[in-house]
């Protein structure tokens, strides 16, 4: 599991991106993206997601103040391969 960081407002919206593409350029035939799937803690809301072959984003909200909510994507390949990325996102009064 690979892990990212990044720092969030409790009011502020944000989107985080996932390029995948170290992951997909692996395989011979080139492999993409099929389906994308976020959980999240710590008061964070998911409010919207999306994924194109390459790359998945999701939308975040809210957040505990001086707490560290993980964002956890996992993805399913059309090869049928499956992986799974952490962003931990640290609640600051920014």
């Amino acid at each position: 599991m690979q892990k990212f960081t990044a720092i969030k407002d409790p009011d502020a919206v944000h989107d985080y991106i996932i390029d995948w593409s170290d992951v997909m350029n692996l395989h011979s035939p080139v492999d993409s993206i099929s389906s994308s799937s976020w959980v999240t803690d710590q008061g964070t809301v998911i409010d919207s997601d999306s994924n194109t072959s390459l790359q998945t984003t999701v939308w975040l909200s809210g957040g505990i103040l001086n707490e560290v909510a993980k964002l956890v994507n996992t993805i399913i390949t059309t090869g049928g391969r499956t992986y799974v990325r952490t962003i931990n996102v640290s609640i600051l009064d920014t």
